[in-house]
Order: structure tokens, then sequence, then C-alpha cells
């Protein structure tokens, strides 16, 4: 197993265990990070540039949704430099008290122990129904 790939495993582990802040050690300075579904249906939807707008993204997603779980299903990497995780989620949103099990896939590129992009996609549908988005 290469180094990124150890650094990858560990940050999704911790993050098994409840500790997001796992994703700050990875973040590059000039990271592009996107989430899909459209920004003004959701508040994580769109793409973040930056550190500091990463920290927007999670301060947006803990504002709105409470993670419940979250189970890597499985993880595939390419030369030490792309990833690819399959993420099961139960999210419960703050306003609603709605509950919403997904998946969602990211996809990764590292360089020298830093993530440099990172893409979530998954279906938007579900996550505007829990969040009662009309």
């Amino acid at each position: 197993m290469g180094r990124n790939e150890q650094i990858v495993r560990d940050a999704y582990a911790r993050c098994r265990s409840g500790d997001f802040e796992a994703k700050w050690d990875i973040v590059a300075d000039d990271v592009t990070w996107t989430s899909s579904g459209a920004s003004n249906r959701i508040a994580t939807a769109g793409e973040w540039r930056g550190a500091n707008g990463v920290y927007a993204y999670f301060t947006a997603l803990f504002h709105e949704w409470q993670i419940l779980a979250f189970d890597v299903v499985e993880m595939i990497g390419h030369d030490d430099r792309r990833f690819f995780a399959r993420v099961a989620l139960e999210l419960c949103h703050n306003g609603t008290g709605a509950r919403v099990k997904m998946e969602k896939v990211d996809a990764l590129t590292m360089e020298d122990g830093k993530c440099t992009s990172f893409s979530e996609t998954f279906d938007a549908a579900p996550v505007e129904r829990a969040a009662r988005v009309r």
C-alpha cells in the first residue's frame, strides 16, 4: 500500500468513528471540492475552493445534517494518486428530523500526502426530500 493510499484510508477510518476533522489533515491549500445537487436546494452543493472553502462546506453540512452512519463499502486506488470510495451514509436533517439512507461515490486526487481535488456524487432527490425542499 502506498503512502497516499494509507493517508486516505486512515482519514476515512477516522471519519467512520465520527472524527470528520480528519479531512483537514489531508486537504491541500488549493483543493477543489465539489458536491452533487443544486446550490439553491442543498447547502453543500456546488464547488468549494481552498481550505477555507472546505471549512465552509463542512460548516454548512453540520448546520443542516447529523451523520448517523458513515461506512466505506469499497475503495479503489490507482497509482497511489487517484482514489474512489463508495460510502454508505445515514443522515438526519437538523430542521425536519427526517432521516435518509444513501450511498455516494467520492473521487479524490492525492499529491504528496494532500488531497488536491475531491468530488462526491450522489442522488440528490432523497436528500432534498428529507430536507423538505420543494
